[in-house]
């Protein structure tokens, strides 16, 4: 599954540090972990992506599973990929000061280390 559009700039690959999904705001953290849950990375590979335990992703996406009233991860992604189709992004290009970096390992970035 592809990473919900709205999670990332567009032009750059950033991830927002305010993100909405349908309405709900998700932290810039439980952001980063949904973004990687939703390309189908496990709770082993996104800890080890994020620079986090392991048990800390788990809480995340114990979080996120309340958060969005889902029974599993797979219904999470689901939902966040209806939820990113039927709500287009009326910020899709964001300022570096509502943003935030992915981690080189995951991002593939070309941008990283540029000024522009």
């Amino acid at each position: 599954m592809n990473q919900p559009a709205r999670l990332t700039c567009p032009s750059c690959g950033t991830l927002k540090t305010r993100v909405e999904i349908g309405g709900t705001h998700v932290p810039p953290t439980h952001a980063r972990v949904l973004a990687l849950l939703c390309q189908g990375y496990s709770n082993a590979q996104i800890a080890d992506a994020l620079h986090y335990s392991e048990k800390t992703i788990k809480n995340l996406v114990s979080d996120l599973l309340r958060i969005f009233d889902v029974q599993n991860r797979t219904q999470l992604a689901i939902l966040v990929s209806h939820l990113e189709a039927e709500h287009p992004d009326p910020d899709p290009d964001p300022t570096p000061d509502n943003r935030v970096g992915r981690p080189p390992s995951v991002a593939g970035d070309m941008h990283a280390g540029s000024d522009s």
